[in-house]
């Protein structure tokens, strides 16, 4: 199964849309579930271990319904990580995002069996898991206090 040029060109506008209000990805990429034949939008961030995975995406979510999301991706789609999980510093050490293709790949990540993937980031760990989360949390913050 192919990614599609609409579903390629909306993984680009997410990841902008997540940097604009903060979010910092380390990683961003669709991944495709060998098992299920589906993509998978993945975000990676060094929140999931300082917040928690549901902390981030609640807030993820409830971004999502303030702001459209790109054609082609629904929250259900996407998933997130964190960079401390073997996978994908295997990803980070294996995929350069320069390419700009479909890599194939074998790899397992929370219980999905990932035979391609199609990067637009890939960063290692750093230590600004907490500047990341103040900027973000500000940001969430003043996006739903909007009317």
């Amino acid at each position: 199964m192919t990614l599609d040029a609409q579903r390629q060109q909306s993984g680009a506008d997410l990841l902008r849309m997540t940097d604009d209000f903060g979010f910092g990805a380390l990683g961003a990429a669709w991944i495709h579930d060998e098992e299920a034949s589906r993509w998978w939008y993945l975000l990676v961030s060094p929140m999931i271990d300082s917040k928690g995975p549901r902390w981030v995406y609640e807030r993820l979510v409830q971004i999502f319904r303030k702001l459209a999301l790109p054609p082609g991706i629904t929250p259900l789609d996407i998933r997130i990580a964190s960079p401390h999980e073997q996978s994908w510093q295997i990803i980070a050490s294996t995929v350069h995002v320069e390419d700009s293709a479909v890599f194939p790949l074998k790899l397992v990540i929370n219980g999905i069996q990932i035979d391609k993937i199609f990067a637009y980031r890939v960063r290692p760990a750093d230590n600004r898991a907490g500047e990341r989360t103040r900027v973000f949390e500000s940001r969430y913050r003043q996006l739903m206090a909007a009317a």
